[in-house]
């Protein structure tokens, strides 16, 4: 068995997946973090799987542990996280409480944070995650940006 395409620390990663992939292209922008060998990951908090012979088969040795699994049926992709390790903790981390923030997600990742969330925008086309919304936009970047701005002009923080 090959390693996996991405893995995620709390900081660095380790990517050996295809350069020309669009997740690569997007993997810290910014160059704050570094690309690692595996074993050099102290910690992983995330394990994606960019592609696989065979992904059911794979799933379902997957699904034998005790992990969170998330598949991403637009990019064919597997996200695996430790379970308890999703964006809700992650905002709680940072002092949010449930149902004081409005959340945009456009993934099954994003459920938690939905699930907590005052308010929730499905951004894009995501059967689950636009049953949980209170409501949906386009994946359009123009018209998230109008959303977020009407939500900061009725703000009165």
């Amino acid at each position: 068995m090959r390693p996996a395409d991405l893995a995620d620390s709390e900081w660095d990663y380790a990517y050996t997946g295809n350069v020309e992939h669009p997740i690569r292209r997007n993997l810290d922008p910014e160059s704050r973090a570094h690309n690692r060998a595996l074993d050099e990951l102290n910690e992983l908090v995330k394990v994606v799987i960019l592609n696989s012979l065979d992904p059911e088969q794979l799933l379902a040795e997957l699904q034998k542990l005790p992990i969170v699994i998330h598949r991403h049926h637009a990019e064919d992709i597997i996200d695996i996280s430790p379970t308890g390790v999703n964006k809700w903790a992650g905002l709680q981390q940072l002092g949010l409480r449930a149902q004081e923030f409005i959340a945009f997600g456009n993934d099954a990742n994003d459920i938690s944070m939905f699930e907590q969330a005052y308010y929730s925008v499905c951004v894009g086309d995501h059967t689950e995650l636009s049953n949980m919304a209170s409501e949906q936009v386009g994946n359009a970047e123009q018209r998230v940006i109008e959303r977020i701005e009407k939500f900061a002009n009725i703000c009165t923080c």
